[in-house]
């Protein structure tokens, strides 16, 4: 249901009043992914944003982890729009927990359209971001475009480290 057939029905009034005092939907929805509900969980922090309700970007990036913890990849991407939506902007974290959760349910893109992303959002692409890159084209079989990944890296002046390392082995 969305927020104005909540509103509507006198059985469900009271939760969108609920929703509106504060520190009440964060606890919800971390009460959901705790009875392992993600999607009521994601359902609540979409109404509770309808309803005006603004979270951190801290919140979305948690609650991403969760998601992640629970192999729940295909609800990240999700989360990540909603939480463009309610802040008005992204940032590297979310963007970056974005390319994971695409990764782990089989979308690889190239290194430029990655690129061009996190320009078009204002946001710094991270290491992490290349790491991610690299592991995504490796599980391609794309070592080719993966060895890319690495020198578009470095030419970001991001020296290839033990962990970059650690990636491609």
């Amino acid at each position: 249901p969305t927020l104005e057939e909540l509103r509507s029905s006198p059985a469900t009034a009271e939760l969108v009043t609920y929703l509106r005092i504060p520190h009440r939907p964060p606890a919800l929805a971390q009460h959901f992914l705790n009875a392992r509900e993600p999607r009521r969980a994601l359902w609540i922090i979409r109404i509770a944003v309808q309803g005006g309700y603004s979270f951190s970007p801290k919140f979305y990036g948690r609650i991403s982890e969760k998601l992640a913890d629970m192999h729940k990849w295909r609800l990240i991407p999700g989360l990540t729009d909603v939480a463009r939506e309610d802040l008005g902007y992204t940032t590297t974290g979310l963007l970056n927990w974005r390319l994971q959760a695409l990764m782990e349910s089989q979308h690889h893109f190239p290194l430029q359209d990655v690129l061009d992303l996190y320009a078009r959002e204002h946001v710094r692409v991270s290491r992490l971001t290349y790491h991610l890159l690299i592991a995504m084209h490796l599980r391609n079989h794309d070592l080719t475009t993966a060895l890319a990944v690495v020198r578009a890296m470095e030419s970001a002046g991001l020296t290839v480290s033990p962990r970059t390392w650690a990636v491609i082995l």
